[in-house]
């Protein structure tokens, strides 16, 4: 349902795929043109929107409050595996993760003279 001068306008779609910058790319019926949805949008998923024994979405399930702070951990999380990989950064002992010894860097200090 996208929201229109105040009132709820139902239109079916199917998802095509997700981006966690972009949004939701859908395709709705009777249209060519797709769509990208996003937080910014005004559309609501709705009890029985899809009108019969189709999946619902998680949003739906879950609400759009909790599934927007999924996606946001799922999105650190994400960028913490791909840090882990490149090597940027590395589990200490307690489980927790530091900057590898080779990449901190001290600053050099200036040579006393006299």
């Amino acid at each position: 349902y996208y929201e229109e001068d105040g009132v709820l306008v139902p239109y079916c779609g199917t998802a095509e795929s997700v981006d966690h910058s972009r949004g939701i790319r859908v395709h709705l019926d009777d249209y060519s043109k797709r769509e990208w949805v996003t937080d910014d949008d005004e559309w609501e998923w709705m009890e029985g929107a899809g009108g019969g024994e189709e999946p619902r979405p998680v949003e739906a399930l879950i609400g759009g409050a909790a599934f927007r702070e999924l996606l946001q951990r799922l999105q650190r999380l994400s960028e913490r595996c791909a840090a882990l990989a490149k090597g940027d950064i590395v589990f200490n002992a307690r489980g927790g993760v530091r900057k590898p010894a080779a990449a901190v860097r001290t600053p050099l200090s200036a040579s006393a003279s006299g």
